[in-house]
């Protein structure tokens, strides 16, 4: 048998690319034989008779004659031909057209199947802006909404006045690549805008002491306006441990100590506080 290697990307000499089908023929003519890659000659001719070649054992398509490498995986082959007379440069050139054909195939399928497996993500009980993707592998995406209103094409939505019900809309994105396009739709729904009681009972619930409230030497930093603009007012059940602004004034000897700080959150007339246990540090 002859042996093709190929090895750091490269075929007798030749560039390959990696993810694609490559052509390769081995001629032999007047007592040698040359070996091409995708048309182009990539050896210097070899001095061999076939009668030299012997009586072959190992012939084997898409695996090594070495039982110790890994066989290839995820690997295609096609059109494997042999041919009872050489051929000419020019028919090498010919026949390696069909590898380009199969890979314009392979390379609409692998689109195709990028453009079905596309997702932004999640899109429901939306708060916040939203970051939409314009390219997704080769895929180039543009977007339009079916209502500007709850969220636009940049991603931008528009929560509904409180007490209002769930605005929803539609996200089409325009995938294409090439010759290839395919519209995806995806269904969006925008959360109305909190009443001021659900305000400060939500942001309180999600308030949180930075650093290690449980193990705590040295100052607190106490947030005084949580993410969704609230005010947040700070009161110490032990001021002479540690004050309203979170400073630790003493630390305990011999054995830790707890300490009780309360935490108001307020939005215009609502009100809601939460309690914090936190443990100093003896020394």
């Amino acid at each position: 048998a002859v042996g093709v290697v190929f090895a750091k990307g490269r075929l007798g000499g030749i560039v390959v690319g990696y993810g694609g089908l490559n052509h390769v023929a081995l001629v032999s003519r007047s007592q040698s034989v040359r070996l091409y890659v995708n048309g182009v000659s990539a050896s210097k001719t070899i001095r061999l008779q076939p009668s030299q070649v012997g009586r072959t054992l190992q012939n084997f398509l898409g695996r090594s004659c070495y039982d110790g490498d890994a066989p290839l995986r995820n690997a295609l082959y096609s059109d494997f031909r042999l041919y009872n007379q050489d051929l000419s440069a020019s028919e090498v050139g010919r026949l390696s057209q069909l590898s380009k054909r199969l890979n314009a195939y392979e390379d609409s399928l692998r689109v195709e199947r990028h453009m079905n497996e596309f997702t932004p993500g999640n899109l429901t009980n939306l708060k916040t802006d939203v970051s939409l993707p314009t390219v997704y592998h080769e895929l180039t995406i543009e977007w339009t909404s079916s209502d500007n209103g709850v969220i636009t094409a940049e991603g931008h939505i528009t929560r509904p006045v409180a007490g209002s019900p769930v605005a929803t809309a539609t996200l089409t994105a325009h995938l294409s690549c090439g010759s290839q396009s395919l519209d995806r739709q995806f269904p969006v729904s925008v959360l109305p805008e909190l009443t001021d009681e659900e305000l400060v009972i939500e942001d309180a619930a999600a308030l949180r002491i930075p650093g290690h409230p449980n193990n705590v030497y040295t100052d607190l930093t106490l947030p005084t306006v949580s993410p969704e603009g609230c005010v947040v007012f700070w009161k110490s059940q032990d001021p002479e441990w540690i004050n309203d602004q979170g400073r630790v004034l003493k630390l305990p000897e011999g054995q830790k100590r707890t300490v009780t700080l309360t935490a108001t959150v307020i939005k215009g007339k609502a009100r809601q506080t939460r309690d914090f246990a936190v443990t100093l540090h003896a020394r």
